[in-house]
């Protein structure tokens, strides 16, 4: 071996340990480069998991609670704002129900409907043009009434349009009864009447309780209003006993009754 220059043997035997180290080394790095990974992994999966546990708790003790209170709360406090609501306006309505004015325009509203009611039942026509001239009558019908100042001078009962129904199915039965009577009396080989006529006590107090009293009792076969004087009918009957029932009262009491 020639002075200062190293032979290939030679630099073998000193760089074959140092690579082997580099290659030992690279080996650890890269192991612990792997753990440190895995368990830098392992350590963020555990944090999301306990992160999401700690949320869905959060949610379910804290958040959904106070949600269902807030619900709860507003939903009471929209039902009293509701009522409150309510209660103003039946105080205004109630109000106005006992303004003169009002119940006047009801008057005359509900006599409108109730004739164009009326007009409409028997008539059976749903034609535009015949519904709009039996509207017209009826509003007709209603200004005749309001110019002749009988009907609107005094409050119309409101208890009568409650009433009057309870009222109706007693006049019905009544007309049955008498027709059947007075078929049963006219279809005898001697027929059983007795014509005669009589005043009979009125004790209305309006004019609408003294129509409604004379219509009955010409509703009912047998019996017809003859004339209305004030606190009494004249009535013609087919029969004594028709004639005693109407004397006794029995139709006078229940339109008083009604509120007529």
């Amino acid at each position: 071996m020639t002075s200062g220059i190293m032979d290939r043997e030679t630099l073998e035997r000193i760089y074959t340990p140092i690579r082997h180290a580099g290659h030992r080394l690279k080996t650890w790095a890269l192991m612990a480069a792997w753990g440190a990974c895995w368990v830098w992994f392992n350590i963020i999966e555990k944090t999301v998991i306990s992160v999401w546990n700690v949320s869905v708790l959060f949610y379910l003790r804290i958040i959904k609670p106070t949600i269902a209170t807030s619900l709860m709360l507003s939903r009471y406090l929209w039902k009293n704002i509701i009522l409150v609501m309510l209660n103003f306006a039946a105080r205004y309505l109630l109000k106005l129900w006992r303004h003169p004015r009002f119940q006047r325009v009801f008057r005359i509203a509900t006599w409108i409907a109730v004739l164009f009611g009326t007009w409409f039942i028997l008539s059976g026509h749903k034609t535009p043009v015949m519904l709009l001239a039996g509207f017209v009558t009826s509003l007709l019908a209603t200004r005749v009434l309001y110019r002749l100042n009988q009907t609107f001078d005094q409050p119309l009962d409101h208890g009568l349009s409650y009433k009057i129904f309870a009222y109706s199915r007693w006049l019905l039965k009544s007309i049955i009864l008498s027709a059947w009577d007075v078929t049963w009396r006219v279809w005898q080989i001697k027929p059983s009447i007795c014509p005669q006529m009589e005043w009979v006590p009125a004790n209305q107090k309006t004019h609408l309780g003294l129509a409604i009293f004379g219509n009955s009792i010409t509703l009912t076969p047998g019996t017809v209003t003859i004339a209305v004087q004030p606190g009494r009918l004249l009535v013609h009957s087919l029969t004594k006993e028709g004639m005693d029932d109407l004397v006794e009262g029995t139709m006078n009491r229940k339109i008083e009754m009604m509120g007529g």
